[in-house]
């Protein structure tokens, strides 16, 4: 039986995005999954469309087949494909990295449930998006990933312990980032550079440029930041909402950077990091000066060893690894 995986085309760069899904393709290659690529994008529909056919048309029947989605922003585009599969009688696992409309609008579109509706299997971040799925796609089968996984060859060096936070990330959606200079914390922002950053420094608050998702070596600090939003007291908006329910890369990327994560309590993460002592849950980050005055150096360190043994496991690839041996175990 053949094994493939589908993805569009990426373009390797320094954003998260294409981090996660070319380490997921490296983990699905080393499982066994062979890859097809396709073309996905609007401004190229007809181009795109000869891609797509030519790609199902390769497709053997009763193939395991993993989505990775979604693709691009072409939902018509992935219609086709998951009715082409479904009439193959493949088995369709969807691994999903976002949910668009729900990230952006806050409620999950008909059309995607559609799309979702497919599949087979439903590789889902955590508790939480199993859960809101559930209202509406009751016939799948669901695994949880947890976080994503995050393939490195070695951690960042060690720095000097001075509770210093680490935000990494799009720092013009960061909005919450123009209100931080004055909670009395040491702050390292790291993403492309924005013209807002005049705003946002001091001498509290340090630019420190842009990093290579593969080279974590120039991540200097001792927690990193897992927030969204405009606000400081609470993560609010549509991305404030969003972190109810998905398992951000950035947390992935703290971890894998040995750095205990300070996060926001109602995210959906939020209990597996305080659960497992991985790093604090906050409410805002009003409570952050005070809360990292009173962790001791025993303390915080006992966090990062935690912190290290399961970055162990993100550079290994083995929370997809282990969903995909689940995923072939109920087949």
């Amino acid at each position: 039986m053949e094994r493939i995986y589908i993805d569009t085309e990426v373009t390797k760069g320094v954003n998260a995005g294409s981090k996660a899904r070319f380490d997921c393709r490296k983990i699905l290659e080393s499982y066994g999954y062979e890859e097809r690529t396709v073309l996905a994008k609007k401004k190229f529909f007809f181009k795109s469309i000869k891609s797509v056919v030519a790609m199902l048309i390769s497709i053997q029947k009763m193939s395991e087949v993993v989505l990775q989605y979604p693709l691009d922003n072409s939902l018509y585009i992935t219609e086709l494909i998951v009715e082409v599969c479904k009439k193959k009688k493949c088995k369709l696992s969807v691994l999903i990295h976002d949910i668009n409309s729900f990230r952006t609008t806050g409620h999950i579109a008909n059309r995607e449930i559609r799309i979702l509706k497919k599949a087979d299997n439903l590789i889902v971040h955590n508790d939480m998006m199993c859960k809101i799925l559930k209202n509406h796609i009751c016939d799948a089968h669901y695994f949880i990933l947890q976080t994503f996984d995050y393939l490195i060859s070695q951690a960042s060096e060690e720095g000097t312990f001075e509770n210093t936070v680490v935000f990494a990330g799009n720092l013009k959606k960061s909005i919450f980032l123009k209100n931080i200079k004055n909670l009395g914390v040491k702050f390292n922002l790291y993403g492309a550079k924005v013209d807002e950053l005049d705003l946002i420094c001091n001498d509290m608050v340090s630019y420190k440029g842009v990093f290579q998702q593969d080279d974590l070596s120039a991540l200097m600090g001792n927690w990193g930041l897992v927030w969204d939003g405009t606000s400081i007291t609470t993560c609010d908006g549509l991305y404030g909402k969003y972190l109810k329910y998905n398992a951000p890369h950035k947390l992935s990327l703290y971890l894998v950077a040995n750095l205990p994560v300070i996060i926001w309590a109602e995210a959906a993460e939020a209990e597996f990091v305080r659960d497992n002592k991985l790093g604090v849950i906050v409410n805002s980050l009003y409570e952050m000066k005070s809360l990292l005055e009173k962790i001791t150096q025993e303390e915080y360190l006992e966090m990062k060893k935690n912190v290290e043994d399961y970055a162990h496991r993100l550079r290994g690839g083995l929370n997809l690894g282990y969903v995909l041996s689940q995923i072939e175990k109920s087949n």
